[in-house]
């Protein structure tokens, strides 16, 4: 409760509580303000565009808006191209135009989003405010008048303890509201309820979600956050993270279209790449204040549906999405925890819409060169909303799978049964303008059945064709295939027996072994995306050999070292096992060479090109490994220098390939498994894993830049580098 201060006399001030929410006040103002949160007045208005606000803060900082507006000034390059884009791209009506058929108006439920509600999380205003010719996208200015209106009392509110509510007295009825108690009234001999009693459960959850709001809302107050912020991070969102996870459309994006939460969503994520001291903070704020919107308004924003949106809900389920890879590589532990609760909340609104159902793109909706532009621009609209409906479904379906290694539980979604079709070639979805749209478009990748479900059926059937698959293949359908058999290999890991619908372990190695062969030959993969897919098949061949979440739980428990990367799962007596023993088994010997690898390309990605979302992962697993080995007794190894991949699933059991170019190779790989003496050295190298695994936290901070989960792991890396000093 808020403490009540005193008179000079030291005579008690009288405590003022609302009577709506029950919130207690020692000042009459205070009361006032906060009242104004449930009656929507407004009293201070501004002087020069008439917007009316309910704190006279509120209208001092809205104030100075116009007074950074200079007379005269011209707009920037920037901004004047931004705005000619989004002007020459239509917004035909469906009733006028003949081409718009797979249009739908928009519901009209989407208005909500017009006004700000200080217990529902939306976001909005009422007027348009006057944008910045400064900002690369001026229409900024109006998420940002959004946030910093957002109007809450300057006195605290009450702490809220759920677990102190009201007792339930005999004869009282208990109401369970999200698994809290509170009584709402005496029950009559009939088993009516009798209404005299205050519904104190209904009072206290709308103080808390009232409580919560604020508690948000102070926070992006305390974090000075600018309109220029915003401008920043958005633009960093499109030129460096949805280049390594393209989800967005960026040539057709028009920033007015998009609901709040996506935005905010996307803003935070773009945060992580200014590398300012107060940009995480900053943007975990904006990603707190999304995430309530989405929390308390989901029902509103799965109704809204764009022009060219062929089903609603497609701005939620992105927005889910953002947020969600947002959470997932926080350093904060909450965020990751709340990530790891919502993730499936994405499929089910995506079902719930028919998102699933993705219109293909048939060959007569493509127009023609000579064309009129307007309806070249229009098919252009309809085909990358289309797109970014599916790549949308596709990027839960990528982070369902790195979420599931984490938590160490199975995927929520059976990812062999993914119907979808490949996304379109990653040329087409980059153009810049229709034209170049156009010639990009492949007429042989139209029509064609490649869905993701008939690929898995190949890729474990022996005698099936896939060749076709690595013409078609791109760089997130590859990240879609890679997860799906994570979630493959991960269902039967672990297990005694064989799961009915649960391929076995040796059909999965023959998999993976194909999925490689797709990998390095896929000719429209660019070479940066062929080596970040790489490192993940690695990974997920290294998880398939040991297990590395229970891994590092055991060694933490073991060693004493706090973590809270990996919760649940295989209980610790998986590995109890004699370190000694099993560093000498294949598995453990096949896993090393992998996690080697891997560390070896993680270091020969560019800088700008370091942040794709399950390196962290990556490099932590190999750095298990690392310390499993050298507490083995095996801190010096000496391994093959070419190792054949294709084949390496086969070395050692005696069914070894004897393909004379690979002869020399596969002969040295054997000897390694078997634990056998490599005395050539031109096939063989030496590897210190203690200088190794000292490397690897140097690296884990680099791209704690931008995910700040890995400054966790590098500080577990930290302790077990330790115990060898």
């Amino acid at each position: 409760m808020t403490p009540t201060r005193t008179h000079a006399e030291g005579m008690p001030h009288r405590k003022l509580a609302c009577q709506v929410c029950g919130t207690v006040y020692a000042k009459k103002e205070h009361l006032e303000r906060h009242t104004r949160i449930h009656t929507g007045d407004k009293p201070f208005s501004c002087s020069i565009c008439g917007r009316a606000f309910s704190r006279q803060d509120s209208l001092a900082r809205h104030k100075g808006l116009h007074q950074r507006q200079r007379p005269g000034r011209a707009p920037s390059k920037s901004s004047q191209e931004r705005t000619t884009r989004e002007r020459d791209l239509p917004q035909p009506s469906v009733a006028q135009n003949p081409l718009n058929k797979q249009i739908r108006s928009t519901p009209s439920a989407t208005t909500d989003f017009n006004s700000i509600s200080s217990e529902g999380g939306n976001i909005g205003l009422n007027r348009t405010p006057i944008p910045d010719p400064q900002l690369m996208w001026p229409d900024l200015e109006h998420l940002y008048q959004s946030v910093i209106s957002y109007d809450t009392p300057t006195q605290p509110q009450p702490e809220l303890d759920p677990l102190q509510f009201p007792t339930t007295e005999p004869g009282h009825f208990g109401v369970a509201l999200h698994g809290f108690h509170s009584s709402a009234g005496i029950l009559d001999q009939n088993g009516g309820l009798i209404t005299q009693q205050r519904p104190q459960a209904v009072h206290y959850v709308s103080r808390m979600v009232s409580a919560a709001s604020e508690q948000v809302n102070e926070e992006i107050n305390a974090s000075s956050i600018t309109s220029r912020f915003f401008d920043e991070c958005l633009h960093m969102y499109f030129t460096r993270f949805n280049r390594t996870f393209p989800i967005l459309h960026q040539p057709t994006f028009v920033l007015n279209d998009c609901t709040h939460p996506l935005l905010l969503n996307a803003i935070a994520l773009g945060s992580l790449y200014l590398g300012t001291p107060d940009a995480v903070a900053k943007g975990e704020a904006l990603w707190r204040l999304a995430h309530t919107a989405v929390a308390t308004s989901w029902q509103s924003l799965i109704q809204h549906r764009g022009q060219y949106d062929s089903c609603s809900g497609i701005q939620l389920v992105l927005t889910a999405l953002l947020g969600q890879t947002y959470a997932y590589l926080s350093r904060n532990r909450a965020l990751r925890t709340t990530g790891h609760v919502f993730h499936s909340l994405g499929f089910f609104w995506a079902r719930h819409t028919g998102m699933l159902d993705v219109p293909p793109i048939i060959l007569q909706e493509v127009p023609s060169k000579d064309a009129p532009r307007a309806e070249k621009t229009h098919r252009w609209q309809i085909w990358a909303a289309n797109e970014i409906q599916r790549r949308a479904i596709l990027g839960h379906y990528i982070l369902d799978g790195q979420i599931a290694t984490l938590a160490c539980n199975p995927t929520t979604e059976r990812h062999a049964s993914n119907k979808l079709t490949f996304p379109i070639d990653e040329d087409a979805f980059a153009a810049e303008t229709v034209e170049e749209w156009l010639s990009k478009m492949k007429v042989d990748e139209l029509g064609r059945d490649n869905s993701f479900s008939a690929l898995f059926v190949r890729l474990f059937s022996p005698n099936a064709d896939y060749t076709a698959i690595t013409q078609q293949a791109t760089p997130i359908s590859l990240r879609v295939i890679l997860e799906g058999i994570q979630s493959i290999a991960q269902e039967s890991r672990g297990s005694p027996t064989s799961i009915l619908g649960v391929p076995s372990a040796e059909d999965i190695k023959f998999a993976l072994s194909k999925t490689f062969d797709i990998i390095t030959t896929s000719p429209q993969v660019p070479e940066i995306d062929r080596l970040e897919a790489i490192v993940r098949w690695h990974g997920i061949c290294l998880d398939f050999e040991v297990d590395a979440a229970a891994m590092c739980r055991a060694l933490c428990a073991q060693y004493g070292v706090p973590q809270n990367i990996f919760h649940g799962g295989v209980p610790l007596r998986y590995f109890q096992t004699d370190l000694r023993t099993w560093a000498r088994t294949k598995s453990a010997r096949k896993a090393l060479l992998h996690a080697i690898t891997m560390v070896e390309i993680i270091e020969q990605l560019p800088q700008g090109r370091s942040n794709d979302i399950h390196l962290p992962a990556s490099l932590f697993a190999a750095a298990t490994v690392y310390t499993a080995f050298s507490l083995g007794g095996e801190s010096t190894v000496v391994l093959p220098t070419i190792i054949p991949w294709r084949d390496v699933d086969s070395v050692g059991n005696g069914t070894e390939s004897m393909e004379q170019p690979l002869h020399d190779s596969i002969h040295t790989l054997d000897k390694y498994l078997n634990q056998l003496p490599l005395t050539n050295s031109i096939l063989t190298r030496r590897k210190n894993l203690l200088y190794e695994l000292g490397f690897v936290p140097k690296m884990l901070r680099c791209i704690a830049e931008q995910w700040g989960i890995a400054y966790e792991m590098a500080a577990i890396v930290d302790r077990w580098v330790a115990t060898f000093r």
